[in-house]
């Protein structure tokens, strides 16, 4: 819903095709919040905090999501996501990108924090999205 709203919105602005997205964070134990809303809680809790608000609740589990739109005329619009599976833990690593440093993928013994770029992109919701987006184009 959000990235149609961005869809409608960049599309009313710029008369031409468009692509936004956003990407999200979702606790399971906080009925998906903080979602969209993710940087409010990190300018607000930080993600020290959120991670403490988080283990009142006996449940880490989350998903990194981004949601890729495109639209040519404002109208038709296609979505492409990207989900990773896995557990809010303490702050371990690079905090460069809002919650890299809390978000552990399923599988996985590094943060998106503690990753090189190059191991982070094969995991990435953006990089999935994008490639779901890149298929799109070629069909």
């Amino acid at each position: 819903v959000l990235v149609k709203f961005k869809l409608r919105q960049a599309y009313e602005h710029a008369q031409m095709p468009v692509i936004v997205e956003d990407t999200s964070l979702y606790f399971e134990a906080w009925n998906n919040l903080p979602g969209p809303f993710v940087k409010f809680f990190l300018e607000n809790l930080g993600v020290s905090g959120m991670v403490k608000a988080l283990n009142e609740f006996n449940n880490n589990s989350a998903s990194a999501v981004c949601c890729l739109g495109f639209t040519k005329d404002g109208e038709s619009m296609q979505l492409f996501e990207g989900k990773v599976k896995g557990n809010i833990v303490d702050p371990r690593g690079s905090q460069h990108f809002g919650w890299d440093s809390i978000f552990l993928p399923a599988g996985h013994q590094k943060t998106f924090g503690e990753m090189s770029l190059e191991e982070k992109n094969k995991l990435s919701p953006r990089g999935a999205a994008a490639k779901k987006f890149m298929h799109f184009l070629t069909l």
